[in-house]
């Protein structure tokens, strides 16, 4: 019993140093953001020279998004912050893509800062490549991507993700799954960043992605409810959607909607 209350109160005071150091990490590098200053070569051999290797850097913040406290999220924004300034943490390493995904799948509407924060990072991972993920890891993902489109000024990195997936284009059948979120956003949203940020989801999503008669009769039906609006942003989205509709597949496709 007495060891392993010692070997509890050692770890407790480990997890404190550890979030007193990220904590400090975090002050630091935002100094360096906000000074304008970008991580150089100099820095890196510095580093070098005092024993930190960027990989291990890389390792040890990818196990403590493992963890079951603030350790994950004092860890993403580590990740983040350093990536901000050039530290070039390897966000191509599969491993943190499968340690975000894994948060994600605990993440509630409560956990706002981790939700933010992994969205953050996966913004992160899609820039270069896309990763191989497994069809779980997919689904996990969309699940978690669609249960988090919503109007929130704490949460606004999920809409952001899904507007690099579709600029890209990432042509799955999950993303059609989100428009009816998004097509909400836009309507319901008088917050100048969700209506724009969904208004440039929609347009890109007609002009890149393979949209059937059906669903494209859908979408002009639902819009013209909305050619009334008050919203002048509103009225000229719905018009140039059915504009882009119309130059991409013709009149033709809407002879059954207007007859």
């Amino acid at each position: 019993m007495i060891a392993k209350r010692k070997e509890t109160k050692e770890g407790l005071l480990a997890k404190t140093a550890i979030k007193f150091s990220l904590k400090v990490l975090r002050h630091y590098v935002e100094h360096f953001h906000r000074s304008q200053k970008s991580f150089t070569s100099q820095d890196k051999r510095q580093l070098q020279k005092a024993g930190i290797d960027h990989k291990q850097v890389n390792s040890n913040l990818f196990k403590m998004l493992k963890a079951n406290d603030d350790l994950v999220t004092l860890s993403l924004n580590s990740i983040k912050h350093l990536n901000e300034v050039g530290f070039d943490i390897d966000t191509k390493d599969i491993t943190l893509f499968r340690n975000v995904i894994h948060l994600l799948t605990k993440s509630t509407e409560s956990n706002n800062d981790m939700i933010e924060s992994c969205f953050a990072l996966l913004l992160n991972v899609f820039a270069t490549e896309v990763p191989k993920m497994t069809t779980i890891e997919y689904d996990i993902l969309f699940y978690s991507l669609k249960e988090h489109l919503y109007i929130a000024d704490v949460v606004k990195t999920p809409l952001m993700f899904l507007k690099q997936l579709v600029e890209k284009p990432f042509v799955k059948p999950e993303i059609y799954d989100c428009m009816p979120k998004v097509f909400e956003i836009f309507f319901e949203s008088h917050t100048e960043f969700f209506k724009n940020t969904a208004q440039d989801i929609i347009l890109r999503f007609i002009q890149a992605y393979p949209i059937d008669e059906q669903l494209l009769l859908k979408y002009a039906n639902d819009l013209t409810k909305n050619i009334d609006s008050p919203d002048n942003q509103t009225r000229t989205m719905v018009a140039d959607f059915l504009s882009k509709m119309f130059e991409i597949h013709g009149l033709k496709v809407f002879q059954t909607y207007v007859s």
